[in-house]
C-alpha cells in the first residue's frame, strides 16, 4: 500500500528521518533542516486547526529563559 503525500505524513517522514540520522550522529545539517522542516508542517497544519502546539505553549518560554540564563 503507497503512502499518501499530504502535509502530516510528509512532516512525519521528516521528523523520524530528523531523529534517526541524529540517534545514528549523521549529518547535524541535514538534521536541523528535516527538523525544522517538519516541526513548520506540524506549526501550520496545528494553527490551520486552531490546535496549540509545543513551540505556543507558555511554558516553552519559560524553559527557554531558565536555559538562556544557564547559556549566557
Amino acid at each position: 500500500m503507497a503512502n499518501t503525500l499530504n502535509k502530516l505524513n510528509v512532516a512525519r517522514h521528516q521528523l523520524g528521518t530528523a531523529l534517526d540520522l541524529f540517534i545514528k550522529d549523521r549529518d547535524p545539517v541535514a538534521v536541523q533542516c528535516l527538523a525544522c522542516g517538519g516541526s513548520a508542517l506540524i506549526d501550520a497544519i496545528a494553527s490551520s486547526q486552531n490546535i496549540r502546539t509545543f513551540s505556543t505553549h507558555p511554558s516553552t518560554e519559560a524553559v527557554l529563559t531558565e536555559t538562556r540564563q544557564f547559556r549566557n
